[in-house]
């Protein structure tokens, strides 16, 4: 191979990879990809704290882009050991009912 087919063949690797990060980067794929992302997070959190036996989880995962630039709600959540003892709480009040 000369020196002028290793550098055609380089810029033609150059070229591709820069289509292909502009194809990935595209609006459809990003959306996808987020959702993919989203569904495995709430899944991987949901499934433990279904099979503990709470039975109404919900776990809604966000990127902190979501509609808002500001992920400083993401500072608010609840800590898991209070959720948990909050979750006893209400089902012992229940019980008491």
């Amino acid at each position: 191979m000369t020196n002028a087919d290793q550098s055609l063949d380089q810029a033609n690797r150059a070229q591709a990879i820069a289509d292909l990060r502009k194809q990935a980067a595209a609006e459809v794929p990003m959306r996808l990809a987020r959702q993919a992302a989203r569904q495995a997070v709430e899944r991987s959190f949901a499934m433990p704290l279904l099979a503990a036996g709470f039975k109404d989880v919900k776990v809604v995962a966000r990127f902190p882009t979501d509609g808002n630039d500001d992920a400083s709600y993401i500072t608010g959540s609840t800590p898991y050991e209070e959720a948990i003892k909050e979750a006893e709480r209400r089902r012992a009040a229940e019980k008491q009912q």
